[in-house]
């Protein structure tokens, strides 16, 4: 005598086993990197901030780049930016990233392997001390 299978509504179906991750896949991790972050404040100015400036009647765009550090130097060097053709870039807005902090005050979400459905948020900060448990 068989079972009677689970109505869908109640079945519970872990997806992680159906889909397989082979090398053949192109499908790539999602991450975020540091190149993104920059190229979405780029896009954030260029598309949403529009930055320009009227110049004789004629309104000018102005140029949006990414400070590196042989740019900063020539600049703070020579007091202005300069272009491959020797002209000078005015205006312009440039930036650049001076540090890398983590944000602790937010609480981080952790998923249980378990339980894939269930998020547990820890607020207790990382601590060196060891615990022992006898």
């Amino acid at each position: 005598m068989s079972k009677k299978p689970l109505p869908r509504k109640t079945r519970v179906v872990n997806r992680g086993y159906q889909y397989s991750r082979s090398k053949k896949d192109k499908v790539k991790n999602i991450t975020v990197t540091l190149k993104d972050i920059d190229s979405a404040v780029i896009y954030y100015l260029e598309n949403v901030v529009k930055p320009s400036v009227e110049d004789n009647g004629e309104n000018v765009k102005v140029p949006i780049l990414y400070g590196s550090v042989e740019r900063w130097k020539s600049i703070k060097r020579d007091g202005y930016l300069r272009d491959k053709k020797n002209k000078i870039i005015t205006p312009a807005i440039l930036f650049k990233r001076t540090t890398l902090d983590v944000n602790k005050n937010i609480p981080q979400d952790k998923l249980d392997a378990n339980n894939p459905h269930m998020f547990y948020t820890f607020e207790k900060k990382f601590s060196n001390k060891i615990f022992m448990i006898i």
